[in-house]
């Protein structure tokens, strides 16, 4: 049987090693998250308090200035156990979207006046999953749209290169976010 204690978080240890990273952004959006829904989703750490999942909503609950969270603590998995749950925790939930159904969703909080950055999402990315990119090649407005709409992730070398690809995507007509 699992348990959820409170612990004090200042017991908390991050895995030195954690392969997942969390910046600023989703670390604030984290504690918009648990300050509007409360804390939900309990940190799992082993008998040390050395953190197994949950490095981000740590991170979120030291921004809130929490003094305690809602903890599993795991005496029963060896190291490997640990050390696989630690990845698998990340990997496993990463799978495609149904656009459709998430835009619709989206759409809905919008109207509800409701913040939808506390989903993870923002307004562009409901606005880019509603409309289709503009081709300024193609100036048939009657021509069906056939293709499937696509998001592209470009890593530039460095911040010159990513302006560069920004502004040559943007004046071709592409919504384009950095």
């Amino acid at each position: 049987m699992i348990n959820i204690e409170q612990v004090d978080i200042k017991l908390i240890k991050p895995y030195s090693n954690n392969n997942k990273l969390h910046d600023e952004k989703q670390v604030s959006l984290l504690a918009k998250q648990i300050k509007e829904h409360g804390f939900d989703v309990p940190i799992v750490v082993d008998k040390d308090y050395i953190i197994i999942k949950g490095h981000g909503r740590l991170l979120a609950a030291t921004k809130l200035s929490m003094k305690k969270v809602p903890c599993i603590i795991r005496k029963d998995l060896n190291h490997s156990q640990i050390q696989a749950a630690r990845i698998a925790d990340n990997k496993l939930s990463e799978s495609p979207w149904d656009t459709m159904n998430l835009a619709n969703e989206l759409g809905e909080l919008r109207l509800a006046e409701y913040d939808v950055e506390l989903t993870g999402f923002d307004n562009w990315d409901l606005q880019s999953m509603i409309e289709p990119p503009v081709n300024p090649e193609d100036n048939s407005e009657e021509k069906e749209l056939t293709e499937k709409k696509l998001q592209v992730i470009i890593l530039p070398k460095d911040e010159d290169e990513q302006q560069m690809i920004f502004l040559e995507l943007r004046d071709r007509g592409f919504k384009v976010k950095v």
